[in-house]
C-alpha cells in the first residue's frame, strides 16, 4: 500500500475499469454484496487494467492460489470489522513505528527475560518479534497500524 501511495493511489489501480452501471458496496452493503466485489477486485482482477493483472508464468494454480489467499485476508479484515462496527471503517493513514533496541531492561523473573514490545491503536494490536533472554535486545523492526477516522492514544 506504501509503495503505490496508500488507500486512494491503490484504489485508483484495482478500480481503474469498475463497468458503467456497476455500484461499489457502501457503508451498508451486506456482507455477501462486500465478498463479492472484494474477489471481483482482488481476487480476479476484473477492474484492473489488464496489463497489471498478476499472473505466474509457472502455473496458474499457484497464481490462483496467491490471489485467493490475497483476497482471502482482505475479506477477513473488513468482514471482521463489519461485525464489530456498523459500515466499514476508513482509514486515513498508516502509523509506522521503528523498533530499534532495548538498553539495560529490567529483570522480568529469575531464570529469564524474553523481551518483546507491543503497539496497540484501538482493537488494533502489533507485537514484536521475543527476543530470548536478553536485556540488551536489538530488533530493527518496523510496527505497523492502520489509522481510522477516530484514533484514540497509541500505547506501547
Amino acid at each position: 500500500m506504501i509503495e503505490v501511495g496508500g488507500n486512494s493511489s491503490a484504489n485508483s489501480i484495482y478500480e481503474a475499469y469498475i463497468p458503467e452501471g456497476y455500484t461499489k458496496p457502501g457503508p451498508n452493503a451486506s456482507n455477501d454484496e462486500r465478498r463479492k466485489f472484494i474477489k471481483s477486485k482482488y481476487e480476479l482482477q476484473e477492474f484492473l487494467k489488464a496489463s497489471l493483472r498478476i499472473t505466474s508464468g509457472k502455473d496458474s494454480s499457484s497464481s490462483s492460489s496467491t490471489q485467493s489467499n490475497i483476497s482471502g485476508k482482505i475479506l477477513d479484515t473488513i468482514l471482521t470489522n463489519s461485525t464489530q462496527k456498523e459500515g466499514m471503517v476508513e482509514f486515513i493513514g498508516l502509523l509506522k513505528v521503528k523498533v530499534v533496541k532495548g538498553t539495560n531492561l529490567a529483570v522480568r523473573d529469575m531464570m529469564t527475560s524474553d523481551p518483546y514490545v507491543v503497539l496497540t491503536l484501538g482493537k488494533q494490536t502489533v507485537q514484536s518479534t521475543v527476543i530470548s533472554s536478553n536485556l540488551n535486545p536489538v530488533w530493527n523492526e518496523e510496527l505497523m497500524l492502520s489509522v481510522p477516522s477516530n484514533y484514540g492514544p497509541v500505547k506501547l
